[in-house]
């Protein structure tokens, strides 16, 4: 399947729904619409980076993610 620049900032706009408290968000990809609920944003998550990686993909761009933590050294 062909993930588009659209699907992705669908996804990305369940997400932050998700993140503000929404019970309930849905996304539609390819006439297809899904909700997913707060219990369910790890699977929303991931499949953003997958939509992310085939975007990427066909366009010929890198997409680089980072995790920065800290802590008190103790």
């Amino acid at each position: 399947m062909g993930y588009t620049v659209d699907d992705l900032a669908s996804v990305e706009a369940a997400i932050r729904a998700l993140i503000r408290g929404d019970r309930v968000a849905a996304v539609t990809i390819d006439g297809d619409t899904v909700q997913y609920s707060r219990v369910q944003l790890p699977e929303l998550r991931s499949i953003r980076d997958e939509i992310k990686a085939e975007v990427a993909d066909a366009d010929g761009t890198a997409v680089q993610s980072f995790i920065v933590t800290g802590s008190k050294g103790l």
